[in-house]
């Protein structure tokens, strides 16, 4: 929702006259005229994010919206592709839309990462990718390593874009918009599984990495998460990873168990 649909609902016609008691009423009414817990987190995010760019431009002082937490119960499903998807969707694809899928389902790139990848940034001697700060969401550039498929695809691309400024182009040799990549795979999924947005792809390369057991610090840093708690949200699908846990705390104690701790012998106290 835009922010001149949500000040009205606030009932404020300026920021300043946004308080804690309009926003609480704003979730009341939102959740009274039956709109979801997720829809009304949406909401009250792009609020915060307005507020606080309103006072970055020195345009008000007050906090209105400190302290107001999230509706709860909002939490739901990662979307990520299974195998048989994947197999459905990418030949489903043109091939300018199947090679930017398949480098997010290989890399975890954001869409805007994506997009904006410049030649420069491949190193196909060194199999790297470097994705620049500037494109980053938390504002850190970082270098990842290149497989043998997601190599194949970079070179693929560039050797197709002709002389655009980005590694991926279009089937008309453009560069790539994040709102084109998007409604071209909303197009093109819909025909074959459900209409996904390329968010899924980086879902889809996170939830993988998990599966196949490889460690929530790594998988954040692949994803360029800015703390772990994002990267929680992928832990359920190691099942095993609590039980490794125990495993190896265990391991640390070789030769002790339950049976033979009342051999142990007892310390009396001493009595003074």
């Amino acid at each position: 929702m835009a922010i001149e649909v949500i000040m009205p609902v606030l009932g404020a016609k300026k920021l300043n006259a946004i308080t804690p008691w309009s926003i609480e009423q704003f979730k009341k009414l939102r959740r009274e005229a039956g709109r979801q817990a997720a829809t009304i987190n949406t909401e009250l995010g792009i609020l915060k994010a307005v507020l606080r760019k309103a006072r970055e431009w020195g345009r008000m002082t007050s906090t209105p919206e400190a302290g107001i937490k999230k509706i709860p119960g909002s939490e739901h499903r990662t979307r990520f592709l299974s195998e048989e998807e994947e197999a459905l969707l990418l030949p489903a694809c043109p091939p300018a839309l199947q090679r930017i899928c398949v480098a997010a389902l290989l890399s975890g790139l954001r869409r805007i990462e994506l997009v904006n990848l410049r030649p420069e940034d491949v190193d196909l001697e060194r199999n790297t990718l470097r994705v620049e700060a500037v494109h980053s969401k938390t504002g850190k550039g970082r270098t990842l390593p290149l497989g043998p498929r997601l190599r194949a695809v970079l070179h693929e691309a560039l050797a197709v874009r002709a002389d655009g400024p980005a590694v991926f182009v279009t089937e008309c040799g453009k560069a790539w918009t994040v709102d084109a990549f998007g409604a071209a795979l909303r197009f093109y999924s819909r025909r074959v599984i459900a209409p996904i947005g390329p968010h899924v792809l980086r879902h889809t390369f996170a939830s993988r990495l998990v599966m196949a057991g490889v460690d929530l610090v790594s998988v954040q840093e692949l994803l360029d998460h800015s703390s772990i708690a994002m990267t929680m949200r992928y832990a359920h699908l190691s099942p095993d990873h609590k039980r490794h846990a125990m495993e190896t705390l265990e391991s640390r104690f070789p030769g002790k168990s339950p049976a033979n701790f009342h051999n142990t012998p007892k310390r009396h106290l001493l009595v003074v």
